[in-house]
């Protein structure tokens, strides 16, 4: 159907990385009729593409962190496993100036993703409100329905430190794991706010491996 090559063009785009522009630009030199308006790029990679990224990825990290909990030796009586994990950050953006920073913790074991944690101190949606008339009747809608994508308000520099806390506050719940063994890349921040959090009281301290 023509919503269905809609959507995999848009996804094919983002696959290589491009986006609305390189998709009209491939249309005109295969000679196809042009693509969808940027606005349906945006609508699809935000409720479609999005969706089924984000599902198929926390699918993903269940089954990893199941496969290293089998892997894992535990003591009788306690569900939970301690495991060895090394988690690192990056940037949507180059450097620490970036206002959206992404952490991914890794099993060693089965050298795969068990969790992922973004944080950001943008939203769009409030820079552009912010700017607009705070009496109208939109105003007032989109206060009533908005969802702050801003997750974090430390410095950007302790952006990482923080979500990697994130990760490993919810590694019992999600997976009954504890990283109590971190390889991490000499970033003693975020082993620092990590170790002092006690995410796992005082009986599972989270060691340090570099």
């Amino acid at each position: 159907s023509v919503s269905s090559i809609n959507r995999r063009s848009v996804f094919a785009m983002r696959c290589v990385g491009g986006d609305h522009a390189e998709l009209a630009t491939f249309c005109a030199m295969m000679d196809l009729p042009p693509p969808v308006q940027e606005k349906s790029v945006n609508i699809i990679n935000k409720k479609t593409i999005l969706k089924a990224c984000t599902t198929v990825q926390k699918a993903s990290c269940k089954k990893a962190a199941q496969t290293e909990h089998k892997l894992a030796q535990g003591e009788e009586g306690d569900p939970c496993r301690d495991v060895d994990v090394s988690s690192d950050g990056t940037w949507m953006t180059p450097g620490h100036s970036s206002m959206i920073g992404l952490v991914t913790t890794v099993g060693c074991t089965t050298g795969k993703v068990l969790d992922v944690e973004v944080k950001s101190k943008s939203c769009k949606s409030c820079d552009y409100w912010s700017k607009q008339d705070k009496t109208s009747d939109a105003f007032r809608q989109w206060e009533l329905t908005h969802v702050c994508n801003v997750t974090h308000e430390g410095s950007l520099g302790s952006m990482e430190a923080e979500a990697t806390k994130t990760i490993f506050e919810r590694s019992v719940d999600d997976h009954k794991l504890r990283y109590t063994r971190f390889i991490g890349d000499g970033d003693t921040n975020t082993y620092k706010k990590v170790a002092d959090a006690k995410v796992y009281g005082d009986a599972h301290p989270v060691e340090k491996i570099e």
